[in-house]
């Protein structure tokens, strides 16, 4: 794929496109006559880079992601684990720009999987996040009850 269609597909620029190749973010093959190829997963690549931009996430910080073998947005087009910032993403299209800072989103199947049940944890995908969020709920509940016992003896 030639450079004027990448940046067609990517939304960046020749010059954004060209930066991570010298920031070793990229690095792309050239052909017989000097024109860069960009392959599919360099595609890919760009993609990834454009979302963490958008999280204000350095370049070196995107590096170590994109080499990692279990970061998120590393590995949404390839396989079943991560995706989470990516989702957050997405719901976040749909929150109004005044609660923004005012919402969560988790990964209810939580990020670990165990392959046999211990302690409290079921076997299965672990669920930790689910877990975090009903104990936190709860907290909340007995703080409210308890200023309200409170108030009532005052």
């Amino acid at each position: 794929m030639l450079l004027n269609e990448v940046i067609k597909e990517v939304g960046m620029t020749k010059r954004a496109i060209k930066y991570y190749e010298e920031k070793g973010l990229l690095s792309v093959k050239k052909d017989d006559n000097g024109y860069r190829n960009y392959t599919k997963e360099d595609v890919e690549i760009l993609k990834k880079i454009s979302i963490y931009r958008k999280l204000s996430i350095g370049i070196d910080d995107i590096k170590k992601l994109l080499e990692s073998k279990v970061a998120d947005i590393c590995n949404i087009g390839s396989s079943r684990y991560g995706g989470g910032i990516s989702a957050g993403m997405f719901l976040g299209e749909f929150i109004r720009d005044e609660y923004k800072d005012k919402w969560l989103h988790i990964d209810i199947a939580g990020p670990a999987y165990i392959e046999r049940e211990w302690d409290i944890n079921p076997s299965g995908a672990s669920g930790a996040g689910v877990r975090a969020v009903l104990a936190f709920i709860e907290n909340l509940e007995s703080r409210q009850d308890s200023k309200k016992s409170k108030s009532k003896k005052a």
